[in-house]
């Protein structure tokens, strides 16, 4: 290539030399071209021989980068073929094509497609007698230097790119604060205006250093919006925002919202930079005062870990050991049950195989109940093999031990139903119910089979068999009288992705709810992620509402968890004792108040694609949560009647684009697809009379969608601009829960009417 030549010009000319790499033989190799490394299959048809090139990998991949979210993301192909008509040898036409294909694999509906054309005629041929001898790439040059008469340079064959300085975010983060200081308000939370606001700034806090950011900050205009900006600051991930934030921020103090705000997005990180964990790792092996805090710290640092090990040669690093090392340490030290709490959720969040062997003991301890429910929860993201080759043993121990405390056992349950249960496992689980067991611990497994029997083919097969090759189809086994339920249906239903709710419900033998959990799953053809898990607990709550007696004395106490994308959040003990009870019951808000807050960066996703002709399109992808929880509780002590309401409002945006690289021909497309919405979940319980009622109601108000399209392309003093804007609506909608709940809730209706 001539030295003048601009990265532009090169890669035209690369485009054209690209269509002269052939082979006249028919086979099916790898080659090496202006894409990369490309699979490559020739088809010989007489005078005319077909090339196909799929399945590129790009040689230059600086700056590449695919989150972990791959349902939140996005995938690309790329196929191109070229046709030629050979003349002697000699080409005499060339005739390609190529398409390069984006989707948003949450919706494949949606994406982008760039379709290359090119054709080269050969229009003459000139003889001559001259013959060059060239022996390698050296004298090449200096030849074509001497003959051309100006100097050249050797370049790769793969297509060059042209770096361009910030092409986005350009705004300083102090000019974008009046323009977004109204949007990035609490109030504005679960919104898409918050959600694309918070991703300008994002992009705008990666161009900047550790200075401007802090100025931002503490600007005057920042101080109704400083939580929304530490999640901007969370997000952005670079060393002036991280520099920037942890100078505001102490870990040491007592007041620990920003502190526990930063934490709870960072928990979120796409791509976890080692100074980020080598900087947490130091306070997680600091004394922290507040309980709260340090637990906070080894949940996010423990899911800031998983990110980290995606990828498997970060895995080996010494800050991987060293944080293994430091929790074992950590946890063999422990005195209390909090103590070890902390450190199990976070082995949890990290999911390293190195954890299970302490995992396994831990999850065998029988008192306090706690230590075994946490840590067989936290076997949760260890991979399906690993689980069952080592853990359903043990589990399958737990689950028969009558002696444990039930909601352990049916812990140990759903660790076996996550993996492809052997039969021989599922024969124990079923033998285990004609001995004669609690009720609604039978009840809720018997439920629990049933359910995933009819939502997955595989399992019912299973089922069925073992069943009838063991004679357990009979009253015994599957006639329970509990009222403990676990029920799962589709929530939304779409051809690229489905969503589906559970709702699991272990009762006590007053029908008092025990344990609950609503999951919320997202399952696509290739890729499938769960989206929420919000559990509730109480303990020896019988007491207070009856006048029959329990055969254990369990001090009261309720709480709460959320895992949120698999990372588990801090839990949350609404009252230990019956005096912290009646304070809650009197102090619960009856106006909608905030339990979590946020906005999360759940995808960054950045692609390079090297088209057939030479050019290079830039993909960039930024997927936003948005979300607010709030709750509210009305307590009537006269009427011995409670009424409950949990919103979880939330806003999801795909911000993105596709679009050439290039300083001179300017072409691409911009997108923003995002929807807003909310799901409330109401409860009426009354306590009037034994045996308790309650009542709970699911329900999902209209959601938008919307979908903003921006098509471009300039080339000299020729422009063209097209804007596409479509809104969806999705209807209302309410939730069957379980068929004992819609009894209940007619019967409370029945008894108002009345």
């Amino acid at each position: 290539m001539a030295a003048t030549d601009s990265i532009f010009s090169t890669n035209f000319k690369k485009g054209i030399i690209n269509l002269f790499q052939l082979k006249t033989s028919e086979e099916t190799s790898t080659e090496l071209d202006i894409s990369g490394n490309c699979s490559v299959k020739y088809t010989n048809m007489g005078g005319r021989i077909i090339k196909i090139k799929e399945n590129c990998t790009n040689m230059e991949i600086a700056g590449d980068f695919s989150g972990a979210e791959k349902l939140l993301g996005v995938s690309t192909s790329s196929t191109s073929a070229i046709s030629y008509i050979l003349n002697d040898g000699i080409i005499d036409t060339a005739v390609g094509n190529g398409a390069s294909q984006l989707k948003i694999n949450l919706n494949t509906s949606m994406g982008a497609k760039i379709d290359v054309f090119q054709k080269l005629k050969l229009t003459g041929q000139v003889e001559t007698k001259e013959k060059m001898i060239i022996p390698d790439l050296d004298e090449a040059e200096s030849f074509l230097d001497t003959k051309m008469g100006y100097d050249h340079i050797i370049s790769l064959l793969p297509s060059s790119r042209e770096i361009q300085h910030c092409t986005q975010g350009c705004i300083s983060p102090l000019d974008l604060l009046s323009k977004v200081k109204e949007v990035l308000r609490k109030e504005q939370l679960s919104t898409l205006a918050s959600a694309s606001a918070f991703l300008e700034y994002v992009r705008s806090f990666r161009n900047q250093g550790k200075e401007i950011i802090l100025q931002t900050l503490t600007h005057a205009d920042s101080y109704y919006i400083v939580p929304q900006l530490i999640d901007i600051a969370s997000a952005a991930q670079s060393k002036g925002s991280h520099k920037a934030i942890m100078e505001l921020l102490n870990f040491e103090g007592d007041h620990t919202d920003y502190p526990e705000r930063y934490l709870f997005t960072l928990a979120y990180a796409t791509k976890p930079a080692k100074f980020i964990l080598n900087n947490f790792l130091k306070i997680y092996k600091k004394k922290i005062a507040n309980k709260n805090l340090k637990e906070s710290v080894g949940l996010t640092l423990g899911a800031l870990m998983f990110t980290y090990c995606l990828v498997p040669s970060q895995c080996e690093e010494n800050i991987v050991k060293e944080y293994i090392m430091s929790t074992k340490s950590l946890i063999s030290k422990c005195k209390t049950e909090e103590c070890q709490l902390i450190y199990l959720r976070s082995m949890g969040n990290a999911g390293l195989k190195e954890f299970l062997p302490i995992l396994l003991e831990k999850s065998l301890q029988t008192k306090p109940s706690s230590i075994s429910s946490t840590a067989v929860y936290s076997l949760r993201r260890f991979k399906k093999d690993v689980i069952a080759a080592e853990a359903v043993p043990v589990m399958l121990k737990i689950y028969k031990d009558k002696t444990r405390e039930s909601s352990a056992r049916l812990a140990a349950l759903e660790v076996m139903l996550s993996t492809d249960i052997c039969p021989l496992a599922l024969e124990e689980v079923l033998r285990s119910l004609k001995k004669g067991d609690n009720s609604e611990f039978a009840t809720y497994t018997i439920s629990k089979l049933n359910d995933m029997a009819q939502n997955d083919p595989t399992f019912k097969k299973l089922l069925k068999s073992v069943i009838e090759k063991l004679d357990l189809l009979n009253y015994v086994v599957f006639t329970q009288n509990g009222t403990s339920s676990a029920f799962s249906s589709y929530l939304t239903v779409s051809k690229s992705v489905n969503s589906t709710y559970g709702l699991f419900i272990e009762n006590s033998k007053s029908s008092l709810m025990k344990r609950s959990s609503l999951d919320v799953e997202l399952f696509g053809k290739e890729f499938s992620e769960k989206l929420l898990s919000f559990r509730l607990y109480a303990d020896g709550i019988e007491s207070l509402v009856s006048d029959e007696s329990t055969s254990e004395e369990v001090e009261p106490t309720a709480g709460m968890s959320l895992t949120l994308f698999d990372v588990l959040l801090r839990p949350v003990e609404f009252f230990r004792g019956s005096g912290e009870l009646m304070s809650a019951a009197w102090n619960a808000p009856s106006e909608p108040t905030s339990a979590l807050q946020g906005n999360i960066l759940l995808q960054d996703e950045h692609q390079t694609l090297h088209l057939m002709n030479g050019f290079i399109a830039k993909v960039d992808l930024m997927t936003a949560l948005s979300l607010d929880i709030s709750g509210s509780m009305v307590n009537s002590i006269w009427s011995r009647t409670s009424q409950s309401v949990v919103t979880n409002s939330g806003a999801l945006l795909f911000d993105g684009s596709v679009k050439l690289e290039s300083k001179i021909l300017k072409a691409g497309i911009d997108f923003k697809i995002g929807g807003e919405g909310h799901i409330d979940f109401k409860t009426d319980v009354d306590f009037l009379k034994m045996p308790v009622k309650s009542c709970m109601r699911m329900m999902r108000p209209h959601v938008s969608w919307t979908q903003n399209i921006t098509k471009y392309d300039s080339f000299s003093s020729k422009r063209h601009k097209t804007k596409i804007n479509r809104t969806y609506q999705l209807p209302d909608m309410s939730y069957f829960l379980n068929q004992f709940n819609s009894k209940q809730c007619h019967n409370m209706i029945d008894s108002l009417e009345l």
